[in-house]
């Protein structure tokens, strides 16, 4: 009895053991597979390279992962950094709120199957709403009495100046227009303008100087869609004289 007592003993040993094996799990139950990735690449919809952001906006990270067969696969991990604020952000639909200036972006991704993607987008540039290169005019009238005679004279020339990258100054060329005035003849009137930018408006001074007299003065202008307008009054002497400076937005392009 004891013999058949111990030969039961070692079979249901062993039936028991070969039962277990049959749950073994390799680990790898509900994990992707790694090898989809195979051949993917690394799509970049924004920003675009030369593209320009304004900065009461904030700049839209938008990527992903596409499959050798161009599907859209499932994977956040893509890390955006900059060449000036260093990493930003990590994902697919991302926003960045990034300071003024001109950007190189490197766009990366490791993925799953061991290889690494990686997108640089250059001259990405962030700045401000009005900032550009402007052109158009400037325009002066001189007004006096001489002799209990009034008489009068005018002046138009070129204006051009910039809104720098961070849309916060203004500064202009040098300009000159000519005024034939019949008490003291003719004479150039130069000018110049600089200003502070806020929000829709421009506030700063036109630095007249008609060879006799060097002054500034004050101007506010207003900023509508792509022009600035602004006018000024002052006085010299004798004269009192009026202006306005009027100018178009040429290019969205400047230096930093």
């Amino acid at each position: 009895m004891k013999t058949h007592a111990t030969t039961l003993a070692i079979v249901l040993t062993l039936l028991t053991g070969c039962t277990g094996e049959t749950f073994l799990s390799t680990g790898t139950d509900g994990e992707d597979d790694p090898s989809e990735f195979d051949g993917a690449t690394l799509s970049i919809t924004s920003p675009l390279s030369a593209a320009i952001y304004f900065l009461d906006e904030p700049v839209p990270l938008q990527g992903s992962i596409l499959s050798a067969d161009g599907e859209v696969l499932d994977f956040e991990d893509i890390v955006w950094t900059t060449d000036v604020d260093g990493e930003i952000a990590t994902g697919t639909n991302q926003e960045a709120e990034l300071d003024w200036g001109i950007k190189t972006f490197t766009v990366t991704a490791d993925l799953p199957n061991g290889d690494r993607l990686q997108t640089v987008l250059g001259g990405v540039r962030v700045q401000g709403l009005h900032t550009g290169i402007y052109g158009g005019n400037f325009s002066i009238s001189f007004s006096a009495e001489f002799e209990g005679t009034p008489i009068t004279a005018s002046c138009l020339g070129g204006l051009n100046f910039v809104v720098d990258m961070s849309g916060e100054l203004l500064v202009g060329d040098q300009g000159s227009c000519t005024v034939n005035l019949l008490v003291v003849g003719e004479f150039d009137v130069g000018y110049g303008v600089e200003a502070d930018v806020a929000d829709d408006s421009a506030d700063g001074n036109v630095q007249i100087n008609t060879g006799f007299v060097d002054l500034p003065v004050a101007f506010e202008g207003n900023f509508e869609e792509e022009s600035l307008s602004a006018s000024f009054e002052g006085n010299a002497f004798l004269f009192e004289f009026d202006g306005e400076l009027q100018a178009d937005r040429l290019s969205l392009y400047v230096d930093p």
